[in-house]
């Protein structure tokens, strides 16, 4: 066991607030946070500024801000920007859990409540701007805490925390050197394309196109490390896609299907149905019933 993996055996988190907003221009004065702080970048530009460094805020990036540490954030977002985020500790503190994130005006560095800070200095740095081992894992989790938040079902801090562990191992193998030519890097640039192109139906000769390799042995290296096949991965993120609007928008079935880069509402259907064993009517009637 390394010692950056017996540094995280003592972790409990504990998600403080989780949202995905759609907004337009905004902007966060000077502050430090009691807590962690993960966010998406889906859509829109900004700009992170932590500890005097400006960090740009780009879609499909990823950006970590530790606690204690002085940091402005802002956004422009013409004609909007959607930014997933999550505040949580990593070490669950029952006397400091209700204290704010980061109460109005300028939070004492010395206050207790303020979480001890991991990973801002040593081998595996979280800290600006990450990136995680796995996006897809990454993306489908972050949602996946929002979404838990959001509803506040039974027991769903018990499950955020251990989703809130998996996002952090991801992010840490995220930050470990590789071969930038090696076959895991490889995949990982072939996810990154994917998660980003899903609605456009990338083929093979697509993605060879893009990554300068060949179609037959980026579909063998990404279903090694991945455990689908490209199409298969593009199928899973179209319908996480298609659960996400079918529970967070009044968009038609039709328009959903379309979104999500199916050609008719017909195939969106049977492919929901045969990747989530009901159809999606089905499966938004469940979740209203929780």
């Amino acid at each position: 066991m390394s010692p950056l993996e017996k540094q995280t055996l003592g972790f409990s988190p504990y998600v403080r607030f989780a949202a995905r907003p759609c907004r337009g221009n905004w902007h966060v004065g000077n502050r430090i946070l009691r807590d962690y702080l993960l966010f998406y970048v889906e859509s829109g530009r900004g700009e992170l500024n932590l500890a005097g460094e400006k960090v740009p805020l780009k879609p499909d990036s990823w950006y970590w801000v530790p606690p204690r540490i002085e940091h402005v954030l802002q956004g422009w977002a013409p004609p909007k920007m959607i930014v997933p985020y999550i505040h949580f500790d990593l070490v669950y503190r029952k006397e400091f859990a209700g204290l704010p994130m980061a109460p109005p005006g300028y939070l004492d560095k010395n206050d207790p409540g303020i979480q001890p800070s991991y990973f801002v200095e040593g081998p595996v740095r979280l800290l600006g701007k990450v990136q995680p081992r796995v996006f897809g894992e990454a993306y489908e989790v972050l949602h996946r805490i929002i979404h838990l938040f959001e509803r506040q079902s039974p027991y769903h801090q018990t499950e955020c925390s251990g989703l809130v562990l998996q996002l952090l191992a991801n992010f840490l193998r995220g930050g470990e050197a590789e071969d930038q030519h090696g076959p895991a890097s490889i995949a990982r640039e072939i996810e990154t394309i994917l998660v980003q192109r899903f609605q456009e139906n990338p083929s093979l000769a697509d993605l060879a196109k893009l990554t300068g390799y060949n179609g037959l042995y980026l579909a063998r290296v990404f279903k090694k490390y991945k455990g689908l096949s490209p199409t298969q991965y593009v199928r899973r993120l179209k319908i996480n896609k298609a659960k996400d609007l079918l529970l967070h928008s009044n968009l038609t079935m039709t328009a959903i299907a379309l979104e999500c880069g199916f050609a008719n509402s017909a195939l969106f259907s049977r492919t929901f149905h045969d990747l989530e064993g009901r159809s999606p009517t089905e499966y938004l009637k469940g979740k209203s019933q929780v």
